[in-house]
Parts: structure tokens; C-alpha cells; sequence
């Protein structure tokens, strides 16, 4: 999916002509959470024209959710009475611990090869590292959990994919496949 450059600054709504026009754009937030930790966002875009035919357009993006679960330890401790053994998370426990930070980038070549063909080669990567839980145990607080092992998610992801546009005769002709390589570890 490529964003294109609208407005008097930009180009018109013909996506052909915008590849043809230098353009880029950036945003900038800020996140707070009530009762919760701070996040933001950074992200981006650039479209360079190689010449009247061919264009890059790079776009990237850094996004950091904010926690707001608490991992707790209950109290009293649990303690098994037949073992006399006492479960602790104390090494686990964190104020927000369920932040999430995604990073992504993009980068694509549209070619115009006449005036009815198109080819754009496109590739894609992103990385989302979750942390902690996102349920709570209302018996020990709002927005609070007691959790005893260590939780994440880490999802990473690579495309490459390749969209043919043209036309023969009266009809639209358009061909769009992918290869996607994922790797996904979580507890």
C-alpha cells in the first residue's frame, strides 16, 4: 500500500504522475497513557524520481505502544501447604510491562515501461516486540496482574512482492504476487 503525495505541494491524484515528483513527508507523536507509561511514533516517507520513468519511494517507521499492566506480587505469597514451597515473582515484577515496539520499512521501484505498463518490485520488512500480558486480575488492583514466568511476543517479517499493471486491447491487465518469510517466538 503506497501513500500518495496529494495537496498543492504534492502531485495530482494520477499515481503515475505521482512517482514522477519529488516529494516526502514525516510524522512525529507522542503517546500517554493514564496511569501507564509514555510511547510515540516516528515515521516516514520519501519518493525520489530516478527520471521520467522510474522512481523510488522509501517509507519507515518506528512505533513504541505504551504499557499499563502492572505485574504484581499478591499478597499474601502463595505457599504451598503439602511442600511449603512460596511461588515468587519478585525477579518478574514491573510497572507497564506490557509495552509493544514495532519497526518497519519499505522500499519500492515503479517503472513505467510505456504508457500503459507498469512494473513495481516492492519490498517489505517488519519487527513487533510485545511485552508482558494484557489482561489484569481485578482481585489484585485495577490494571494489575501477577504473572510468573516471563511473557513476549516477537514477530519479524520480510515480503517481497511484485505488481505488473497494463492493459491490452480494451481490458486491464493486472498481475500482483508475494513471498513472505515470517518468524514468530513467543511464551
Amino acid at each position: 500500500m503506497l501513500k500518495w503525495v496529494k495537496g498543492s505541494s504534492g502531485s495530482s491524484s494520477n499515481p503515475r504522475s505521482a512517482w514522477r515528483r519529488a516529494a516526502g513527508h514525516y510524522d512525529v507523536a507522542l503517546t500517554q497513557v493514564e496511569s501507564g507509561d509514555t510511547g510515540g511514533s516516528v515515521e516516514g516517507f520519501v519518493n525520489i524520481p530516478l527520471n521520467d520513468k522510474a522512481a523510488i519511494r522509501l517509507v519507515g517507521y518506528s512505533i513504541r505502544e505504551p504499557g499499563y499492566i502492572d505485574n504484581v506480587s499478591p499478597d499474601p505469597l502463595r505457599v504451598f501447604p503439602t511442600s511449603g514451597v512460596t511461588l515468587d515473582n519478585s525477579e518478574l515484577r514491573d510497572n507497564n510491562h506490557n509495552e509493544i515496539q514495532t519497526n518497519g520499512a519499505r522500499a519500492a521501484l515503479r517503472l513505467d515501461l510505456d504508457d500503459t505498463w507498469t512494473v513495481t518490485p516492492t519490498l517489505t520488512w517488519q519487527s513487533q516486540d510485545a511485552d508482558g500480558s494484557f489482561a489484569s486480575d481485578p482481585l489484585l488492583g485495577e490494571r494489575k496482574i501477577a504473572r510468573y514466568v516471563e511473557e513476549y511476543n516477537e514477530d519479524e517479517w520480510y515480503q517481497a512482492a511484485l505488481t505488473v499493471e497494463g492493459k491490452i486491447g480494451n481490458f486491464d491487465v493486472i498481475y500482483s504476487g508475494g513471498y513472505l518469510d515470517r518468524s514468530l517466538d513467543n511464551s
